[in-house]
């Protein structure tokens, strides 16, 4: 039986964030946790658009609310059980951050959803934001760092305090920003216009994106009508960076190889350009999902390989175009993941620089003579952009930078001629690409 709970307002909201915090606390995609949870319980528009606000305001405030409650609370926040620590920071956000919501409701709802997870844990919760409640119930400043200032760890706000450029700390102040919603239209089914056009009728606003052909920029519109968009593969949710770096591929009739394919939307994207698509992956779901995505959408002429491509090709077979978008740590995704500021550290981005590697020198071996691939991660950091593709190249002589010359509005080409975007534009994540070609072998 599922845990269906019907739509009550603030008790329910705040039962569906709890869970959802609870869930990306101990490991889980924030994103994944939200539509999971949300999809057991039926609330409204409204009360959905409060639960993502919570959700997403209280992962990026994460590092205020702990230095805040850390002067109530007599134990260590990390010493708590999951649902209680996050509850506490899901109360305070609310009732700090969000003016649509009494302080006190916001606090007593809070616990109250608190005490049906974790029943023995309400006094506690309840002492300590009281206090707070007491003391003011405002959220403490810190001692003016980048980190405090704008919910970084330290080591990442000191790495991108390095980098700051004309726009001063817009970096920064923009990682606090929720993301853009965009959708990628399925050419099959519908122009960017039609999806447009729908979302009005259905009471939303959209516009046609003016980055990347195909896309669509949301910018209000009810969950229920972009799912049933969804549903009939009209459209599928994907970020206009994301779609602009795709798009970066000059494919041709030759099949394209789409390395680290992942849930498909690469792949899909690839394919409304008539041509075969390849689409590999090490994670038997997420081909799955590409498969479903691909059906439903129309996308065009794709095939699927279970592979992992650290470890090697499964075939000798070479492509003329390729596309490998590495696991990497997502830091230039986190206004639209804010938990992978928390968990990434800088040992993480090493081991992911040192399996992007491997990939890339699969791949590379697998690229045609005159040929091109992308290399692409929705990553920020060095070690995982120019120092792995440098290092493919000072070990592969027959490979060379493919200066990429022209790019949309929004993206930078450095010296080298690789791309990047960067997230204090508010329409877009970062990410870095990096064209390469094979000149012998």
């Amino acid at each position: 039986m599922t845990d269906v709970e019907p739509g009550v307002g603030g008790h329910s909201v705040r039962n569906v964030a709890l869970r959802v915090l609870s869930r990306v606390e101990n490991g889980r995609r924030s994103d994944r946790s939200l539509d999971q949870v949300l999809a057991r319980h039926s609330l409204d528009a409204r009360d959905r658009a409060l639960c993502t606000e919570i959700v997403y305001g209280t992962l990026r405030r994460q590092r205020t609310l702990d230095r805040t409650l850390a002067r109530y609370c007599k134990r260590r926040l990390d010493a708590l059980d999951v649902p209680v620590r996050v509850g506490l920071r899901m109360a305070a956000y609310q009732s700090a951050c969000l003016g649509s919501v009494p302080p006190h409701a916001a606090v007593h709802r809070s616990v109250e959803a608190l005490k049906r997870m974790l029943p023995r844990a309400t006094g506690l919760a309840n002492a300590v934001l009281r206090a707070w409640l007491r003391d003011g119930g405002e959220l403490d400043a810190g001692d003016g760092s980048l980190g405090q200032r704008y919910d970084l760890p330290d080591w990442l706000a000191e790495r991108w305090g390095e980098r700051l450029r004309e726009g001063g700390e817009a970096w920064l102040a923009a990682a606090l920003l929720p993301p853009q919603a965009h959708l990628r239209v399925s050419p099959a089914k519908a122009t960017p216009e039609e999806v447009v056009a729908r979302l009005a009728a259905a009471g939303g606003n959209a516009v046609v994106g003016s980055r990347a052909p195909g896309s669509v920029r949301v910018l209000d519109a009810d969950r229920e009508a972009i799912g049933e968009l969804i549903e009939k593969g009209v459209v599928t949710p994907r970020s206009e960076g994301a779609q602009i770096v795709t798009g970066l591929l000059e494919t041709g009739a030759k099949p394209v190889l789409d390395a680290c394919s992942g849930r498909g939307g690469k792949a899909r994207q690839l394919a409304e350009q008539g041509g075969l698509v390849i689409a590999i992956d090490n994670h038997a779901p997420r081909l799955a999902a590409s498969r479903g995505l691909a059906e439903r959408t129309a996308a065009g002429r794709l095939a699927w390989i279970h592979a992992d491509l650290a470890a090697g090709m499964p075939s000798r077979r070479r492509f003329d175009r390729i596309l490998v978008d590495v696991p990497c740590s997502g830091l230039g995704t986190i206004r639209r993941h804010p938990e992978i500021k928390w968990h990434a550290t800088p040992a993480h981005l090493q081991r992911h620089a040192t399996t992007q590697l491997a990939i890339l020198r699969t791949c590379l071996e697998q690229l045609e003579i005159g040929g091109q691939l992308l290399y692409v991660t929705c990553s920020t950091e060095p070690e995982e952009n120019e120092q792995v593709v440098d290092a493919a190249v000072a070990e592969a002589p027959w490979i060379e930078r493919c200066p990429i010359t022209e790019a949309p509005r929004g993206c930078l080409v450095d010296e080298l001629g690789d791309v990047r975007t960067y997230p204090e534009d508010p329409e877009l994540d970062g990410f870095y690409v990096a064209r390469l070609t094979r000149s012998e072998g």
